[in-house]
């Protein structure tokens, strides 16, 4: 799940994808809007100087600069359900 003030790791993708949006790619970034995507299930994303692009969560151009994020997530929920 990402949220406003993540940090994210642009990522190529073959998915909707523009080669202006290359000089993306490798980026880190912090999340600074969301919203859900009209055409698919997923999320767009905005950061500071994102462009005119979307950054899309169906079409992989983004994940978490933290490789632990889904595990401490994972951590963290089930912490709620057993207090």
């Amino acid at each position: 799940m990402y949220k406003v003030g993540d940090e994210v790791i642009i990522t190529k993708s073959a998915n909707n994808w523009a080669s202006d949006m290359d000089e993306y790619v490798g980026k880190k970034v912090i999340i600074s809007k969301i919203r859900k995507s009209l055409f698919t299930q997923g999320i767009l994303i905005e950061f500071e100087d994102s462009g005119k692009w979307d950054w899309s969560s169906n079409c992989n151009h983004f994940k978490h600069a933290d490789p632990n994020h889904s595990r401490n997530e994972n951590i963290r929920k089930f912490k709620e359900l057993t207090l």
